[in-house]
């Protein structure tokens, strides 16, 4: 059964459980947080992966989108090669 919470109709906001945003993606520093493989803009190996990459609420419960971005983002970091002597 649909419904609306009285936030959604008085204030004509949407409400969630799931906390979203704060670290957007951007093309560039000035336009976001990270970029598109996740990375934040000026460090060195540090990313983000979680709601907070997310910017606005969905609609729906996020989690499989985090997951599917968090997943990608991994992909882009190389491979360590091990040296057994």
């Amino acid at each position: 059964m649909p419904y609306s919470s009285f936030t959604d109709v008085l204030l004509g906001t949407t409400t969630t459980a799931h906390i979203l945003g704060g670290s957007v993606m951007g093309h560039d520093i000035e336009s976001g947080v990270i970029d598109k493989d996740c990375n934040v803009f000026g460090y060195k190996n540090m990313m983000i992966c979680d709601g907070s990459m997310i910017s606005a609420n969905p609609g729906v419960n996020p989690s499989l989108s985090i997951t599917a971005i968090s997943e990608y983002a991994m992909s882009k970091i190389p491979h360590k090669e091990l040296n057994i002597s």
